[in-house]
């Protein structure tokens, strides 16, 4: 007997399977992809924005570099933070004045134009951060300075800077002096160096970096080495504006534009025959009794320390060189006896006597 009906195939369904996983799999692969395109533009973002803050950072510090040479490089400059000129904010802010301008105003090393230590900063979209104040903690200050907007395409930003001065801060890394340095070189450096300051008085903080402390000064490179010496919590931060590991300063002569001189080689016996004291004194030394002959003053304006005085006196005398060179040299002379006499002249008529 036969018949048409045809019996179920086990295989039936198979491919509707089999399409369907494919395409879960495909949309798994879809959105995978959209996830990580959307990753990998997030990231690409970021990273333009990291680029463009970094150019930035970058080009304000060639301006504030540029702007510290031109402004405190010629010697005839002096610097001082804001609390000089009595304004109540910024007081963190370095200020330049000319010491050739008796009436010059400073020009503050911070960002924006003319910049002015005594407005109030608080509008974040004027002004910017660069360092916030500790809450809490009255010694410690709030770094602002004014925001110079930048423009790039479609993105906006802004950029500030701020210059400070390591030489009015008190240095906390000076070691504690020996008795017996080990060279010469040594004690002469000593001698013409300040000795260990008193941290102590500063209060807490400061107590492991007294006269008897175990730290090793020469150790402290930074304010971060320091909080980690005395075990002190925003250390840095708090003293931010007025303790330094590192400052320094040069002997700089503002009122003529070129360095100090040193006058213990010019009082110095040994340096008698070098130009050293003609050329800053206006004439040489010399240790020849009041009868005997005296040194003409080639520079009158050089040999006297004051003008004023000189001026108002009959016959030019006055306090001047020839007096500091005396007293200098007088431990050298008692052993020989004799009254020394320098930088006098007859035609001027003044002694170390003070005699007309």
């Amino acid at each position: 007997m036969f018949s048409d009906h045809i019996p179920h195939s086990r295989n039936r369904g198979f491919a509707l399977i089999v399409t369907l996983s494919l395409m879960i799999l495909l949309t798994v692969i879809a959105v995978g992809l959209l996830s990580l395109s959307s990753i990998t533009l997030r990231s690409s973002s970021q990273g333009s924005a990291q680029a463009s803050a970094r150019a930035n950072a970058r080009m304000a510090l060639f301006l504030a570099i540029g702007e510290l040479q031109k402004q405190a490089g010629p010697d005839r400059r002096v610097s001082a933070n804001a609390s000089l000129s009595g304004a109540p904010q910024n007081t963190n802010w370095t200020g330049v004045w000319r010491a050739d301008q008796v009436t010059s105003q400073p020009t503050w090393l911070v960002s924006g134009d003319k910049p002015d230590p005594a407005a109030a900063l608080t509008d974040p979209k004027t002004s910017i951060s660069l360092l916030a104040a500790i809450k809490g903690n009255a010694a410690s200050m709030e770094l602002r300075v004014p925001l110079v907007k930048i423009s790039q395409s479609k993105a906006t930003g802004g950029m500030g800077w701020w210059i400070g001065d390591e030489g009015v801060k008190a240095r906390v890394d000076i070691a504690k002096p020996k008795l017996a340095p080990p060279s010469g070189l040594s004690r002469l450096v000593r001698s013409q160096s300040t000795l260990e300051s008193g941290l102590l008085a500063l209060g807490a903080g400061f107590e492991k970096l007294g006269h008897d402390s175990a730290i090793d000064k020469g150790s402290l490179i930074s304010m971060e080495t320091v909080e980690l010496a005395t075990a002190e919590k925003d250390l840095p931060r708090t003293y931010f504006d007025h303790r330094t590991s590192g400052g320094y300063g040069l002997p700089v002569n503002v009122a003529q534009g070129r360095l100090k001189t040193d006058l213990s080689l010019i009082f110095d016996r040994s340096q008698q025959s070098k130009p050293f004291a003609t050329d800053y004194l206006g004439a040489r030394g010399n240790n020849s009794l009041p009868t005997q002959s005296y040194n003409t003053i080639s520079s009158p304006e050089k040999f006297y320390l004051s003008d004023s005085i000189r001026s108002r006196v009959a016959g030019g005398s006055g306090p001047n060189w020839g007096l500091l060179w005396n007293y200098a040299r007088l431990w050298k002379n008692l052993a020989s006896q004799k009254m020394p006499v320098i930088l006098s002249s007859p035609t001027v008529g003044t002694d170390v006597r003070g005699n007309n």
